[in-house]
């Protein structure tokens, strides 16, 4: 199931966060001791023979949608993983130079550019710290890891209509920041904590840069070194 039929299938209970399907099977129903990851209100667990596995509400609907609670959810069990893990294999990254389509019609100087720039390659990066942030009451809990080159915050996301907000930085302090978007890896009811491990920790295709803290300094690269393409062919042509 993908996130378009999405009901609550995270609660925490006892502080800590929980998955539907870590529930046993003699605690669902309102015993199950669990309340919702959002407003902190009282959850049932229901697992019938035909409906997704979900948790429900108690007395009224939380005050946000079922996605959202979904979310902060599971950025708490994230947070949990990271921090038993300490690592986290961080995608690739790459710049491009919207500049070379204007050379599409001169073949000679269009095929000698570099139309894109690999700043980074996929790499697993380990940290010392694991946390969750919020800069202020109405905004939704920041996981950031620390790691030797830097602080980067890791965005969790089910869909892309809802994601974090982060605090209103200075372009020369934005955070370096990576979305994993379990949407589409096909999150659902049914899964369990070790699938969720290899998503966070391992896998890369739903990994993204929404920040790399190298933008500046390789598109800067790229731009000067199409430059010096352009300035070479150009002198090939002046030549006798």
């Amino acid at each position: 199931m993908t996130c378009a039929g999405l009901l609550l299938p995270v609660a925490l209970k006892d502080g800590l966060p929980v998955l539907i399907s870590e529930i046993p099977a003699e605690d669902i129903g309102k015993n199950c001791g669990c309340v919702c990851p959002n407003c902190g209100g009282p959850l049932i667990a229901k697992a019938g023979p035909f409906r997704q596995h979900h948790f429900a509400h108690v007395n009224v609907d939380c005050s946000y949608h079922s996605r959202d609670a979904t979310r902060i959810g599971l950025i708490h069990i994230a947070e949990s993983i990271l921090r038993q893990e300490m690592k986290l294999r961080l995608p690739g990254y790459s710049v491009s130079d919207d500049r070379v389509e204007s050379f599409r019609d001169d073949p000679e100087i269009y095929f000698e550019l570099i139309h894109r720039f690999q700043a980074s390659r996929p790499e697993m990066a380990t940290f010392d710290e694991v946390r969750l942030e919020r800069e202020s009451t109405d905004m939704d809990p920041i996981l950031v890891v620390e790691t030797a080159s830097g602080r980067i915050a890791v965005d969790i996301v089910i869909n892309r209509r809802i994601c974090c907000r982060l605090p209103d930085l200075p372009a020369n302090e934005r955070w370096a920041m990576v979305e994993i978007d379990l949407g589409r890896a096909g999150y659902s009811d049914r899964m369990d904590r070790n699938r969720l491990r290899t998503l966070l920790i391992h896998d890369t295709r739903y990994k993204r840069w929404l920040h790399h803290p190298r933008h500046d300094t390789a598109l800067c690269e790229l731009i000067q070194a199409n430059d010096s393409l352009v300035q070479e062919v150009m002198g090939r042509r002046k030549a006798p």
